[in-house]
């Protein structure tokens, strides 16, 4: 019976030869890049940064981290999007030093956590050296490793190879191609896969990235942004006008609302969705560059290279751009070759990928995921609470608001969950009597959101 009720389909979509050869491939060197085009821009901040001017301090920090790092260690580095973070990386990239990115984000607890897990050098001050002799590193060498949420609210380290970051730059370049003032904007921690992947596909195509915020957008020349729902609505909000040369918006990191892309298609804004995860080195599937903001077309089309199906609603991923391993103690999603994402979602008769949610209840609120049993034990730790259940509702701007039931014989403060990162916590609470068991004498969150949800409060 199982067999006749399971729904199975199956999308590939494969590289064009002919598209192919208006993307070759570069080396993940910043010193080959220098050679190749020194007076070519790579980094654009508080000045303008061409390849030429950057490579000394990326070869003399690389000799450096070489020097601190011994070849079976990693490295650690705060994932903060900025000039020093970014030369950092590209050292260790150089030398083949695998990368541990902690979230700028977090408590300091919370980081060496991390951290110490992987027994990580930390490389934030590491000071430069003599230039060394150039390094070939193998492809299938782990670059870096990223912290996502666990069923279990600890977080998974998720090791992505070089090859994975190649072929997941390649892919991209598909779809959106490279012109040849491309600056692709950044400012998403490089702690996420979606932030650190722009400091890896410039450096392959040899183009610039653009720091900053909203306001440096147009000054710095961006052509290409990647944005969460939440900042798209924030951008809304502040009526920001594109200037005429950003030619694509990447949105993603959580559903946008198809309100957003009825105001995107208002507007006229180059928007695209897309949709990705860690394990697959970020994007899976993209709106095609050049079509209007529509959701109808869901999160767009699995990207070339990349297979997707779906299997009893689940969505699987197969392709050169998964994920190694996990770094913590925590069960491969990988089976034969495919990535069971735990994302419900459809695929259309064009194709397109329609994603429904997580099915393992990680929440994703403003880009970030967040899963409510951590969450859960840092509320019940709160001396007077006695239960909690955190849950999610429908936010414009956040995409899910992170919220809270809580059986307590005193109203908590935010303050006592000061060794959460902020954006773990619920921004509003219910303080109720009790929660609703099912059949099995468990809790019904179901009905533990539905009673509590008008009864929320601002925390």
């Amino acid at each position: 019976m199982r067999a006749l009720r399971r729904r199975r389909t199956v999308f590939e979509t494969e590289y064009s030869a002919r598209r192919m050869l208006s993307f070759t491939v570069s080396s993940l060197s910043f010193r080959d890049a220098a050679n190749d085009h020194p007076a070519r821009v790579a980094l654009v901040a508080d000045r303008v940064y061409d390849f030429a001017s950057i490579a000394p301090r990326v070869i003399a920090l690389s000799a450096g981290i070489r020097r601190a790092v011994p070849e079976d260690r990693y490295a650690s580095i705060v994932g903060s999007p900025n000039v020093e973070t970014i030369v950092r990386a590209w050292a260790a990239i150089e030398v083949g030093v695998p990368l541990v990115l902690l979230h700028p984000r977090w408590t300091d607890d919370e980081r060496e956590r991390f951290r110490s897990h992987h027994d990580a050098i930390p490389i934030d001050d590491v000071a430069e050296e003599a230039p060394v002799d150039p390094v070939v590193v193998d492809p299938n060498r782990t670059l870096a490793v990223f912290a996502t949420s666990g069923s279990s609210g600890a977080p998974k380290g998720v090791a992505l190879t070089r090859a994975a970051f190649i072929a997941s730059a390649r892919a991209s370049a598909e779809n959106l191609g490279w012109l040849q003032n491309d600056r692709w904007h950044l400012d998403l921690p490089l702690a996420h896969v979606g932030g650190f992947s722009i400091l890896v596909r410039c450096l392959l195509a040899r183009r610039a990235i653009a720091l900053g915020g909203l306001d440096t957008i147009a000054a710095r020349g961006a052509t290409i942004v990647s944005v969460v729902p939440t900042q798209l609505a924030r951008w809304f909000d502040a009526d920001f006008a594109p200037p005429t040369g950003l030619r694509a918006m990447l949105v993603g990191g959580a559903a946008a609302p198809g309100q957003l892309l009825e105001e995107a298609a208002r507007r006229r804004w180059p928007v695209l969705t897309t949709y990705g995860l860690t394990e697959a080195c970020s994007q899976v599937a993209t709106q095609r560059y050049g079509t209007a903001p529509d959701a109808r077309v869901g999160a767009g089309l699995p990207l070339p290279g990349t297979e997707v199906r779906i299997e009893d609603e689940e969505i699987l991923v197969r392709g050169p751009t998964l994920m190694r391993e996990y770094t913590t103690p925590h069960v491969s999603p990988i089976v034969d070759g495919w990535l069971h994402t735990r994302d419900a979602g459809r695929l259309d008769d064009e194709g397109h990928l329609h994603v429904f949610g997580r099915r393992d209840g990680v929440l994703v609120t403003g880009g970030e995921n967040v899963h409510p049993f951590e969450v859960e034990e840092a509320l019940r730790a709160i001396e007077g609470v006695v239960d909690a259940v955190v849950f999610g509702v429908d936010d414009p701007k956040w995409g899910t608001r992170i919220v809270a039931a809580i059986v307590a014989r005193r109203r908590p403060s935010r303050d006592e969950l000061a060794h959460l990162a902020r954006f773990k916590h619920p921004k509003q609470v219910a303080i109720v009597p009790g929660f609703a068991m099912n059949a099995t004498n468990k809790i019904d969150r179901a009905a533990v959101a539905k009673d509590a949800t008008p009864r929320l409060e601002d925390w």
